[in-house]
């Protein structure tokens, strides 16, 4: 791709960008894309920019992309002004241009050395500050800007004010971008037209709107915007005013709503019970009243359900609870808007499973060492139930003479369809001795009730049976639970079990596919540092829901660095962020940086020294010891950079390297008078005289005008 790079297309510069155009084409080297700097007037920039197109359509030039490579600048009052990038942001979004690049000056007169044009690593082209990294102003501008979505609709600007604004008609919701790229503060007002377009505002006639101000904060950091307002407020004829008290470069966020809370989600819930539904309903955020009939609608197609209740979670979540539910059809529920339908099912559910080894033989005995037997118990196969639709919630042990067991872990509810099953063995030659079940509910509102007994069928010699035993729960029943009691047969005769199975039947409960599902489960997140460090989370809980989104943040100590992630984590990304589908563990991985200085100073003086004290007495500060490689336990100030005269008049500086520092900048300065002000030497040539161990060694020469003086050093700046 070819470029063609000018510094603008204003008035006093476009004669070069045309005459190159034309001499372009007249060689047949067009450039693929044109694109020049647009520094200080952004008002002007759209007209430049169709006068640019304007004149490749009048000379036969086809129309290519257009880049605008920097815009706003240079000061640090102009660049650092939220209402001057909102003005230049606008004037760019209404050019249909293909790309723009703030520019990246050297505003931060605290940074100015002359070593690095005040541009740090990590300062995203000044709009975070140096130590420490924090947002400015103009970082919270971009971060709103770029939330923005769906389509971009015109604003008219006003004196001092611009603006851009947006609509998602999709999430019913407007985002507007108001900046002052004045010095005055003054009283205002926005006036937002067309509100129809916001999704459900046709039906509640109201739209919530917020305002935030992003205040011109100079080169400080800004930890948050201004909330200035968040209400409800009535248009008028489908028009809003939204009054602003405008303060000096300051910027405005408003962000428009649909009054009406809406659902995020509808649910199904497992084990409603027989004739019975549950769903969970998510909001998008608090609400109150939502518990009535009137706030649902529920139809059936093939089946018929009624409204039963509708029973808080928290404050952005409920359960609407169906009752009378019947047929084989669908249920339709829908909660502003929102509708869900599914189709009630079956739902089979292990509630209880308790094994055992026993023999009913004679009066007071009991022969429970199968292992010795010459005749093999079965083998207890579960009840085919898939994943989804079967779930055993007890389970119990027991070796009595006779069993009596209650299965308190499932109470009975009328409708319900119980299965028990009894494995029966007969280890002939004995007599077999027979056995009774008796099933009874008990505990329940109405007592005792008997539900009725059965015998256990002879089993073949030395082989099994399998009582089976269907139960329908009755009315008066409810509430109760199930008591098995298993009777031997008479005195001096052997029966043997093993092995009994209660399963229940639920007609019309729960629906497809999540039948017997268990709650959604709370999933916990442990971290550890191992090192030199800590480790926070946010959100910050013990335990999380699957699928919450959870941000790790790896802090070291002074001196020290993040190794890697291990665990649930990897990598060294930090913050990282950690979705949890699992119960997970991390840990954070410390060491030693000898990268930086304080990491430096542990491993070679054991502790974080001062970088300007001189921990040998060799006149050689910490700092410079680090960064040129020396010893700083051992006097050896002979290894300071050197000047020498070199041939032709050149000086020459001759210095060492930490090859390792990365929280250095070396830059040879130089000035002719010791009472003026040092100057780096850009780009001087440089020779590289070579490496030892992790110590480069580097020669820098500058030319000296004859019969002139002239002195070099070397400024070396630490930057945490």
């Amino acid at each position: 791709i070819a470029y063609f790079v000018t510094q603008g297309a204003n008035p006093t510069r476009a004669g070069w960008l045309k005459a190159f155009l034309l001499y372009a084409r007249d060689n047949n080297v067009l450039p693929d894309i044109v694109s020049w700097h647009e520094m200080v007037n952004a008002k002007e920039i759209p007209a430049q920019v169709q006068m640019v197109r304007d004149f490749m359509a009048a000379n036969g030039i086809a129309d290519r992309p257009i880049d605008v490579n920097e815009y706003q600048g240079p000061g640090a009052d102009l660049m650092q002004s939220p209402g001057n990038a909102v003005r230049f942001i606008s004037n760019l979004e209404n050019t249909n241009i293909r790309s723009a690049i703030r520019a990246c000056w050297n505003e931060d007169a605290a940074q100015t050395d002359g070593t690095t044009n005040g541009l740090f690593p990590g300062r995203l082209d000044n709009i975070m500050t140096t130590t420490p990294f924090q947002p400015r102003a103009l970082w919270h501008l971009y971060q709103s800007y770029s939330e923005m979505s769906g389509n971009m609709v015109p604003v008219t600007p006003g004196g001092f004010l611009s603006g851009l604004a947006s609509v998602d008609a999709a999430a019913g919701r407007a985002r507007i971008l108001v900046g002052n790229d004045g010095t005055q503060a003054f009283t205002t007002k926005v006036t937002i037209a067309n509100l129809s377009q916001l999704a459900d505002f046709p039906t509640t006639g109201k739209v919530r709107v917020r305002v935030r101000e992003i205040p011109f904060a100079g080169l400080n950091a800004l930890g948050a915007p201004t909330e200035v307002s968040n209400a409800i407020l009535t248009p008028v004829g489908g028009t809003l005013e939204v009054p602003l008290n405008v303060t000096s470069r300051g910027a405005y966020e408003i962000t428009l709503e649909s009054a009406a809370p809406k659902v995020t989600s509808i649910t199904p819930v497992a084990g409603a019970g027989t004739g019975q539904a549950q769903y969970r309903v998510v909001f998008d955020r608090a609400i109150t009243g939502f518990d009535s009939a009137a706030d649902v609608t529920i139809s059936g197609s093939g089946a018929t359900v009624t409204f039963g209740n509708i029973t808080p979670e928290s404050p952005t979540s409920y359960l609407v609870n169906l009752i009378n539910v019947s047929g084989s059809g669908s249920i339709t529920l829908t909660v502003a808007g929102t509708s869900l339908t599914s189709t009630p099912t079956a739902e089979t559910i292990l509630v209880d499973n308790f094994s055992f080894e026993t023999a009913l033989g004679a009066a007071g005995s009991e022969t429970s060492n199968w292992a010795t037997s010459t005749w093999a118990k079965p083998s207890y196969t579960a009840p085919t139930l898939a994943p989804t639709n079967g779930t055993q919630i007890a389970s119990s042990n027991s070796e009595n003479g006779t069993i009596s067991q209650v299965l308190d872990a499932y109470q009975l509810v009328a409708g319900d369809q119980v299965t028990l099953r009894i494995d029966f063995g007969w280890p002939a030659p004995t007599t077999w001795g027979g056995a009774s079940v008796a099933v009874s509910s008990v505990s329940g509102p109405n007592g005792t009730l008997a539900m009725g007994s059965f015998d256990a069928a002879q089993p073949p010699a030395n082989g099994w049976n399998t009582l089976t035993i269907p139960l329908t729960v009755s009315a008066q029943q409810a509430g109760g639970f199930l008591k098995v009691v298993i009777t031997r047969g008479p005195s001096g005769v052997q029966t043997a079990m093993d092995n009994v199975r209660a399963e229940v039947v639920r007609a019309t409960a729960g629906m497809p596919g999540i039948t017997s599902a268990p709650a959604p489960s709370l999933f916990t997140l442990q971290t550890s540092a191992l090192g030199n460090g800590t480790v926070s989370r946010s959100p910050n809980s013990a335990a999380y829901p699957a699928g919450t989104l959870v941000q790790l943040t790896a802090t070291p100590q002074s001196g020290y660095k993040l190794t890697n992630w291990t665990g649930g984590a990897t990598g060294t990304t930090n913050p990282f962020p950690l979705t949890i589908n699992a119960a997970t563990s991390v840990a954070a991985n410390f060491s030693l940086n000898s990268g930086i200085y304080a990491g430096w100073s542990i491993q070679k003086l054991g502790s974080i020294q001062s970088p300007t004290g001189d921990f040998d007495n060799d006149g050689v500060s910490n700092l410079l010891e680090y960064a040129m490689g020396m010893e700083p336990g051992t006097p050896d100030a002979q290894e300071a950079p050197a000047v020498g005269t070199a041939l032709s008049g050149r000086l020459q500086l001759t210095y060492s390297r930490n090859t390792l520092a990365t929280d250095l900048t070396y830059t040879v300065q130089g000035v002719s008078d010791l009472t003026g002000t040092w100057q780096p030497l850009f780009n001087p040539p440089t020779e590289d005289l070579g490496t030892v161990g992790t110590v480069q060694t580097l020669r820098a020469t500058d030319t000296v005008d004859p019969g002139s003086r002239r002195f070099l050093r070397l400024h070396i700046r630490n930057f945490p």
